[in-house]
This record gives structure tokens, C-alpha cells and sequence, in this order.
């Protein structure tokens, strides 16, 4: 133990939350075969310490690499977040992700999923997603994630997905 970590020397700032829970953030990206296995784990550990933690989930975002911002934020706008999960869930398969990186096929995949096709492309294009997309960049860049899948508590303690399950014995 000890190794499969990092912390930063000075935590990043962030406010308190109001409930006293203890933030934990979720780095994510569809591209990552793994990150589904990490999100279960995270998403159940959540569940079972509801009164003590808080999972927070944010896409990874750089400014040449936007897509899992751009689906995630315009399912949430579209109230249609739990299709993150299944998204997240499908692509670890490399064909599906493949299919899914052509932006004609992901819209197809999201109306096949039951969305609108044109009020999807439209939020897709909102300025509140693409707020939310420059958000992300800042957040990915202000974290330094530099590989998929990261985890961070307290601001400062951050653990890749492979060893999602040490990092809930530490938390």
C-alpha cells in the first residue's frame, strides 16, 4: 500500500459542503475500459456511506479532446443523466466506443436510447453546455489529471481507477 496514489503537497482549494460529507470527485472518460468498473464500485460505496460521502462525477476535458464532456453535460441538461452509466457501461467494449466517437452514429446511439434527436443536437449546441465543457477543461487542468479515471478526496488524496477499491478503505 502507499504506491498506488499520489497527493498533492497543497490541497486544492474547494468550498465546504454544507452536509459535512467528505467530496469524492470521479474523473472519468467513455474511452476508458475500466472507468465503468470504477463508477459501480464508487456509486455503491457512495450508497452504503450515503450520511458520510458524496460522489461527484466530472468528465475529463482537455481543449483538443471534448466529447465526454460534451455527452455527459448534454445528458444531464436533457435530464437524461442515468444514460451516462449505460454509455459509460457500453463503451468499454473498444468497437462501441469506436462507433460512438463519429458524432452522426452517437446521435443515432442517444435516439436509439429514446432522446430527440434534434433537441439533443440543439442542447448539444447550447452555450450552457459549452460552458459547462470549458468548466471541465479548467477543472481536468486545475486537477492535472493526466491519466483516465481519477479520484480525489479532500482535495488532495487521488487514486487511479485500478485501485478504486484501496481508495474506499482509505476513505
Amino acid at each position: 500500500m502507499g504506491r498506488d496514489y499520489f497527493s498533492y503537497q497543497v490541497p486544492i482549494e474547494q468550498a465546504s459542503r454544507a452536509d459535512k460529507k467528505i467530496r469524492i470527485q470521479f474523473f472519468f472518460d467513455y474511452d476508458c475500459r475500466v472507468c465503468s468498473s470504477a463508477q459501480d464500485i464508487l456509486e455503491l460505496y457512495s450508497q452504503i456511506r450515503t450520511h458520510k460521502v458524496a460522489l461527484e462525477q466530472y468528465p475529463i476535458a482537455t481543449a483538443d479532446s471534448q466529447f465526454s464532456a460534451r455527452i455527459f453535460y448534454t445528458l444531464q441538461a436533457l435530464s437524461a443523466g442515468e444514460l451516462s452509466n449505460v454509455l459509460l457501461f457500453e463503451t468499454s467494449e473498444k468497437s462501441v466506443i469506436q462507433n460512438c466517437l463519429h458524432q452522426i452514429k452517437f446521435q443515432q446511439w442517444a435516439e436509439e436510447q429514446g432522446l430527440d434527436k434534434p433537441l439533443f443536437i440543439q442542447t448539444e449546441n447550447s452555450q450552457s453546455v459549452k460552458e459547462q465543457i470549458q468548466d471541465a477543461i479548467e477543472l481536468t487542468e486545475e486537477y492535472g489529471v493526466f491519466y483516465l479515471s481519477l479520484r480525489c478526496h479532500w482535495g488532495k488524496i487521488c487514486t487511479h481507477c485500478q485501485y478504486a477499491f484501496i481508495m474506499m478503505i482509505i476513505a
